[in-house]
């Protein structure tokens, strides 16, 4: 399911394999995607997953990640049962 979807588009001009600063941050039911410190989609989820996965999709193009850092805070955690 699609939660929001934006015609914002890649700046283009610059040298091939430009860096570039992007963020997505989920804070409660709130995802806002950043680009370079410009916030350029912000969703509110009415159903939000408490876990999950994250990805990156692109439509009818390419897109190279050689470097990627993600951090994510702990609010809770169930008990694990030793074996």
């Amino acid at each position: 399911k699609v939660l929001a979807e934006t015609a914002w588009g890649m700046p283009q001009g610059g040298l091939h394999n430009d860096w570039a600063l992007v963020s997505a941050v989920k804070r409660g039911n709130v995802l806002t995607v950043s680009w370079e410190g410009h916030e350029i989609l912000r969703a509110e989820d009415p159903e939000p997953l408490s876990q999950g996965h994250a990805a990156i999709g692109t439509f009818d193009n390419g897109i190279m990640v050689p470097k990627m850092t993600i951090f994510g805070q702990l609010v809770a955690r169930e008990p694990v049962e030793a074996n």
